[in-house]
């Protein structure tokens, strides 16, 4: 199994399992053949793949000073759920690792909305209201904050259950237009009815505006999370003590490689090119 078939194993179950890495494994575990790795029932071959990913890496870490600032919704209307954005949250997370979250709040006047945000700790956010004369959605980008209008979602005597769903879209695409996003796909589109938010299939964050992402929120003070595997983190110098045997094995390999000297220093290996 090559590094790079390993690298794309961890890209589609890391994001799963990382949160919870359990009992650190045995370094003897034996790595299996690919045909035995797929002969597996599909938990016992994530469970396996987890063993060998951190054996292999050290597991993952977050490097200290990172993850600044914050992005909050605020929930200031009727008949709304704080946990409204718990999946497209899951979602933005998995694309890009900032702090954002959901909170309970008031509807702040329109010249002190950037203001406001700093009683929810925030650099960015988007305040879910209901009034009467706010259009469905209001963005000041480069400001950091966002309106989403409840009243103006309603139209009529809708079901709660849709005026949920619709109200998730539209808080998504705000959130994305106060990252810097615009129409970059998946949730992002152009919106000129309801009928039209309706018919959007999703309410999740296009995966590649991740830089966009980044790089806006970056000029608004939000810095996201740097994660690493131990192994990475100890090739970029930056990596904790160690706290179990697999950790101990990287640390020693990487700082001897280290200190072979300038003649032969540490590298972070390219992927291996097809044969």
């Amino acid at each position: 199994m090559n590094r790079m078939h390993i690298y794309l194993i961890c890209l589609m179950v890391v994001g799963l399992l990382a949160p919870s890495w359990g009992e650190v494994p045995d370094p003897a575990v034996r790595e299996l053949t690919k045909e035995e790795v797929m002969a597996l029932p599909k938990e016992s071959r994530q469970e396996y793949m987890r063993k060998l990913i951190f054996i292999k890496t050290g597991g993952s870490v977050i490097k200290p000073d990172t993850g600044k600032g914050a992005v909050r919704v605020v929930i200031a209307a009727q008949g709304i759920p704080l946990d409204i954005m718990d999946e497209p949250f899951a979602n933005m997370t998995k694309i890009v690792k900032i702090d954002v979250k959901t909170v309970q709040g008031t509807k702040p006047m329109l010249v002190n909305a950037k203001g406001e945000l700093k009683k929810y700790a925030a650099q960015a956010g988007v305040y879910v209201v209901e009034d009467d004369t706010l259009p469905r959605m209001l963005v000041a980008p480069e400001e950091g904050w966002a309106f989403v209008n409840v009243k103006a979602l309603r139209d009529g005597n809708v079901p709660e259950d849709h005026l949920t769903a619709r109200a998730r879209k539209e808080i998504s695409r705000a959130l994305m237009f106060v990252c810097g996003c615009g129409n970059a796909g998946a949730v992002m589109q152009s919106v000129t009815s309801l009928v039209h938010l309706d018919r959007i299939p999703v309410d999740t964050f296009p995966p590649m505006a991740r830089n966009q992402i980044i790089a806006h929120l970056n000029n608004l003070g939000v810095e996201p999370i740097h994660q690493a595997s131990y192994l990475r983190a100890c090739q970029e110098g930056w990596a904790p003590a160690p706290t179990n045997d697999i950790q101990r094995g990287i640390w020693q390999k990487v700082r001897a490689d280290k200190e072979r000297g300038p003649t032969n220093p540490i590298l972070i290996p390219p992927p291996k090119a097809k044969k």
